[in-house]
């Protein structure tokens, strides 16, 4: 997922927060919406021809939570605002329409600036682009973008390009969407402080803000007429529940049982399988969250935090999996002995279950475990240390440092998945191993909870008492609605 970094130059505006109502139910500790108003600019051609009567799309949706009140949005095009809508009665400019960027001609005289009119229902403002950066934009002959044109052509493209972008940054523009390929090839800081994003980078960054003000969103239609809200409980676990449908059927068939005078405490792993991936989902926002303000050591010591619990709860879900397994299959033993990475217990289970004999052999899924293990045993032992590294001159980030007695495991583990790459892992000139720790949570929870579905899948549910056949297979929801949600939906704006 994209991250937002602050700018380094733009001069400072008003900030822009948004109006609620004071909540009749309340005490002192009552909150209200956090963060101002997110502020993006869209190139028209991305909304332009988006109907309702689509399948549900992640362009739909973006489409709708930028309709949403907490997000000031503005389109953009070089031909400017269709001719057939108001231009708005304003001494500033009689280009101002409401929803709109508009970028005039270039002005020759004096600054030689472009003049630039953003405009909503309340407001309007003038502003300009003045400096050199388009002609710098056209004459970066050496970057890859437009290759497919002619010189001139692709110069005029990456020209526009620069214009469109720094208007963005002049009106205060948190993000911009658009596919314009200059600005994600460009060597040099095109503009300061406004993030370049295609709309599937775009919707998980929006949700996560709208998340960030407690406003959870199943639905919500292109024009935002219609949305279709969730509690902040049942977003997240219906996240879990996409991410280990299998398990749904594992909880269905065990509350049956248990309905039928079976025992308990199988239904109350299962629970807390999903439990525990809530709070991991949970844990991984407020990361987020962090990591998406300026970066320094109190934002890393947050994140951090926010990792170690995201690890822990994560490891919680991987290790009620097992015992269910252990119940089910009636082996003998206590509790204390179960766990995936028990050699000779998983020996025993999978002894006692083909179907699990399957889920382990030739397979990675123990290299996942392995590598949560090592991270979650960091609670026990050397935390893992959070670092605010500077990889520029105007550019923090933060990383975390593995620990020494830890990374020989981690490292040789990850080898059998892909790589140190692909979990965000690279080596410093120090001989220290650094971690982006977004990149390594997410990769860590896509490999869990595909294991987790696969072990879910191999539980032997189905023949016991008071299950109803019926419920033993997941039936396919792709795109289904679902009280008004499409299935993926929460799925898309977690990016996951």
């Amino acid at each position: 997922m994209l991250r937002f970094a602050p700018p380094r130059h733009r001069l400072t505006q008003d900030a822009h927060w948004p109006e609620v109502q004071r909540p009749g139910r309340r005490t002192p500790f009552s909150r209200r919406p956090d963060l101002e108003v997110l502020s993006v600019v869209v190139d028209a051609e991305l909304l332009d021809g988006l109907s309702d009567n689509d399948l549900p799309s992640r362009e739909l949706l973006l489409a709708g939570l930028l309709s949403h009140e907490f997000v000031r949005t503005l389109r953009y095009s070089e031909a400017g605002p269709p001719p057939e809508l108001a231009r708005q009665a304003n001494p500033l400019s009689s280009e101002a329409v409401s929803g709109w960027l508009v970028v005039g001609e270039r002005d020759l005289g004096g600054m030689q600036h472009w003049p630039v009119v953003a405009a909503d229902d309340d407001s309007v403002l003038e502003a300009a682009v003045v400096g050199d950066a388009p002609e710098v934009a056209e004459r970066d002959f050496e970057d890859p973008a437009y290759a497919e044109l002619d010189a001139r052509e692709a110069g005029l493209r990456r020209r526009l390009d620069a214009i469109a972008a720094k208007a963005a940054a002049v009106v205060g523009a948190d993000m911009f969407i658009t596919h314009r390929p200059y600005l994600r090839t460009a060597r040099w800081e095109v503009t300061d402080g406004v993030l370049i994003a295609t709309p599937l980078q775009a919707l998980p960054l929006v949700s996560l803000y709208l998340r960030a003000q407690d406003r959870f969103i199943g639905w919500r239609d292109s024009r935002g007429h219609g949305t279709t809200t969730m509690t902040r409980g049942t977003f997240y676990s219906r996240a879990a529940v996409e991410l280990v449908p299998q398990g749904w059927t594992v909880l269905t068939a065990l509350a049956e049982h248990a309905q039928s005078g079976g025992d308990r405490r199988p239904l109350e792993l299962a629970q807390a399988v999903y439990g525990r991936l809530q709070q991991t989902l949970i844990a991984r926002d407020t990361m987020y969250w962090a990591l998406n303000r300026p970066q320094d050591n109190d934002a890393a010591d947050e994140a951090l935090s926010a990792f170690d619990l995201a690890t822990l709860t994560l490891a919680g879900a991987i290790d009620a999996s097992a015992r269910i397994a252990h119940h089910l299959l009636s082996l003998t033993g206590g509790d204390q002995s179960v766990a995936w990475l028990n050699r000779a217990w998983r020996k025993r289970a999978c002894a006692a279950s083909n179907a699990l004999d399957s889920v382990f052999s030739g397979t990675s899924h123990l290299h996942a475990v392995t590598i949560l293990s090592e991270l979650r045993n960091t609670i026990h032992a050397t935390q893992l240390n959070p670092l605010a590294v500077a990889i520029s001159r105007t550019q923090v980030t933060t990383v975390i440092e593995l620990p020494a007695n830890s990374v020989k495991q981690l490292l040789s583990a990850m080898r059998n998945l892909g790589g140190p790459s692909p979990w965000g892992v690279v080596k410093h000139v120090s001989g220290r191993h650094l971690a982006d720790p977004a990149l390594l949570l997410d990769t860590l929870i896509a490999n869990i909870t595909t294991m987790l579905d696969a072990v879910m899948h191999a539980m032997p549910v189905g023949d016991l008492p008071g299950v109803n056949p019926r419920n033993r297979a997941v039936p396919q929801r792709r795109l289904a609605m679902l009280g008004g949600v499409p299935s993926e939906s929460v799925l898309w704006q977690l990016d996951l």
